[in-house]
């Protein structure tokens, strides 16, 4: 019984050894530094914000500069759903029945 217990507390102790050994660390050293660095500084230091990466962002970020109001956003969004509706339409497969048929 004893024996058991000396096993279980061995493995456990080499199963925390493993896992902080195994876990990456933050490119930046602590997560503390790395949220420093993700929140209004980029890599190098500097302020400002990401460009946006998709036309979805460049109205977010107009909407949130206030460059367009709330009704053109939609608008602009609502264009931009039927563009990508012509251009990739969603295909329904034909229904072949229920399972236990």
């Amino acid at each position: 019984m004893v024996e058991m217990l000396y096993v279980m507390m061995l493995a456990i102790v080499v199963g925390t050894a493993l896992v902080i050994a195994l876990v990456p660390e933050s490119p930046t050293g602590s997560p503390a530094e790395a949220e420093k660095t993700t929140h209004g500084k980029d890599a190098d230091g500097r302020t400002g914000s990401a460009s946006p990466q998709s036309l979805e962002g460049v109205l977010v970020s107009q909407l949130s500069s206030g460059e367009i109001n709330r009704r053109q956003y939609v608008r602009e969004m609502e264009r931009l759903a039927a563009r990508d509706d012509k251009r990739h339409p969603l295909v329904v497969p034909p229904d072949l029945g229920s399972a236990a048929a």
